[in-house]
């Protein structure tokens, strides 16, 4: 069977973006052999919208967190919208 997934590394801890931009997150789970399916997620979708590919696109200005979930692991960035 697959290694249970161990850990949750995004490519970036914290993300500023103003309105009109997006940014790109990505999340690696380790063991690599393992399962790779995150599951994004966002705290207020009124401030900042993620997809499944990990786009976060802006909403209104504020503070959200974007979480990266896969089984019992979980991990998160913190996005500012100016």
């Amino acid at each position: 069977g697959l290694m249970p997934p161990e850990i949750i590394l995004l490519n970036r801890n914290a993300l500023a973006l103003n309105m009109g931009e997006t940014g790109q997150l990505s999340a690696t789970v380790f063991p690599i052999s393992g399962s790779q399916a995150v599951v994004w997620s966002t705290s207020d979708a009124g401030v900042a919208t993620v997809s499944q590919a990990g786009v976060v696109t802006p909403v209104a200005s504020g503070t959200v967190t974007i979480s990266a979930t896969d089984g019992s692991l979980s991990t998160s960035c913190s996005v500012t919208i100016n």
